[in-house]
């Protein structure tokens, strides 16, 4: 149940100047100049090489009929104050400088906004700006009335937000209030938040495999929420524009990915925190590195590519990327590649008398781990040799079983079977 002050609508709004920020820069023109601020000086800011488009973006949701944007509409007045602000102080050229409203109410029919649309037949600017003129004085005077009355009366009166608002516009020159209006843009009945997902698909249709336009745009939002954090989480007026040719060089990064030889990686540099590592340390597969002797890093290794492999295996999974029992007989063919290693390395003259005694042993074993740790068996043809963890953790998972069909330690079934044995009696 939501209340008069609920967070949820101020966040949707966030969320909205975010994913709208990626529309705007897939809709920018192919030129690596173009690039994206989020916070900078407006809610979006779009640079480009002879160009500024500076964003304001108003999101209503909630109502059961469509908000409008009328002449008094507080998101018309609180874009010009800001707007205001930015050419009184000179912060950026008002002709070389696109300010656009974008908002998914709808521009009241003759409305000032209406006349501030793209398009050609409906754009009049000289009637705007002498509506919004009028509009300020009217509104500023009638503010002066209504406090002078109340002096009279020995009152004090606050004046309404709109009366604040409207004084920024007010105190601009004419010539600035000219080129103010001149640049101003109103993009109305913009998508909702709800539909913003299919203009953006849109874009990555021509690009995308038809049957993975889903996952690829998933995949591009993730990579884009992380990019805009990382820009806020910069000192103010530190922030660093996320360009064009780094949305573009990610998109082709990513839409290889989902071709039928591959598939995405995800975890790749995943690390999983302490509660996890100790979690685990009654695990199967762990229990064989023990039998080994081997020190705690390279345990921790081990644990890490486990993890690894467990989150892309369980997101491909999710995400509907396999084919049939394409992990079963993965797993098979590693179990046989495993078994053809163990069965010839007796040939070799170090490890011909590897079940003589336990120092022999832990050789043998030692030298199966080592051969997992360096093998790279790609689930798919064209996976990326970054993700050999695949195949690693893919082994501590086979090897993670209640009786697991690979071990290291020769004779780690014994000794397991042993101690099962002790613990029945």
């Amino acid at each position: 149940m939501s209340s008069p002050y609920s967070a949820g609508p101020q966040m949707l709004g966030y969320l909205y100047q975010v994913q709208y920020a990626l529309l705007t820069l897939l809709k920018a023109d192919d030129d690596e100049a173009n690039a994206i601020v989020i916070e900078g000086l407006d809610d979006v800011e779009l640079n480009g090489a002879t160009f500024l488009e500076l964003q304001q973006l108003k999101h209503h949701i909630g109502t059961k009929r469509q908000a409008t944007l009328s002449n008094s509409s507080l998101d018309l007045w609180k874009s010009l104050r800001i707007w205001s602000e930015g050419i009184a102080q000179k912060r950026w050229n008002p002709l070389q400088t696109k300010l656009t409203l974008i908002t998914t109410a709808r521009a009241v029919s003759g409305s000032i906004a209406s006349k501030l649309r793209e398009h050609a037949g409906e754009r009049n600017t000289k009637e705007a700006l002498q509506e919004l003129v009028t509009l300020a004085a009217d509104t500023t005077a009638k503010a002066a009335a209504k406090a002078q009355a109340a002096l009279a009366q020995g009152k004090k009166v606050q004046p309404t937000e709109l009366e604040e608002l409207v004084t920024v516009f007010g105190a601009l020159k004419p010539a600035q209030q000219k080129q103010l209006v001149e640049a101003i843009v109103v993009v109305d009945q913009a998508p909702t938040m709800h539909n913003l997902e299919e203009p953006i698909k849109n874009k990555l249709r021509i690009v995308a495999p038809k049957d993975r336009l889903n996952q690829v745009y998933t995949h591009l939002l993730g990579w884009w929420y992380a990019t805009v954090a990382e820009q806020l989480l910069n000192a103010p007026g530190a922030n660093k524009p996320i360009k064009w040719i780094d949305l573009k060089t990610e998109i082709d990064e990513i839409i290889p990915q989902y071709r039928a030889d591959r598939l995405p990686t995800f975890f790749a540099r995943a690390e999983p925190d302490e509660d996890h590592y100790k979690a685990l340390q009654g695990q199967m597969f762990v229990r064989q590195l023990d039998y080994l002797v081997l020190d705690a890093k390279r345990i921790r290794y081990a644990v890490k590519d486990y993890f690894r492999a467990f989150q892309e295996r369980t997101k491909w999974a999710t995400d509907k990327l396999l084919v049939g029992r394409e992990v079963e007989d993965y797993e098979a063919d590693l179990q046989e590649r495993w078994e053809r290693f163990v069965n010839r390395l007796p040939y070799q003259p170090e490890y011909s008398s590897y079940l003589e005694d336990d120092e022999a042993c832990l050789r043998f074993g030692r030298r199966v781990l080592d051969w997992v740790e360096e093998a790279n068996f790609p689930i798919r043809p064209a996976m990326p040799p970054t993700a050999d963890y695949i195949t690693r953790g893919s082994y501590h998972m086979i090897a993670d079983r209640d009786v697991p069909p690979v071990y290291w330690h020769p004779k780690f079934l014994e000794k397991m079977a042993e101690l099962v044995q002790e613990a029945g009696n």
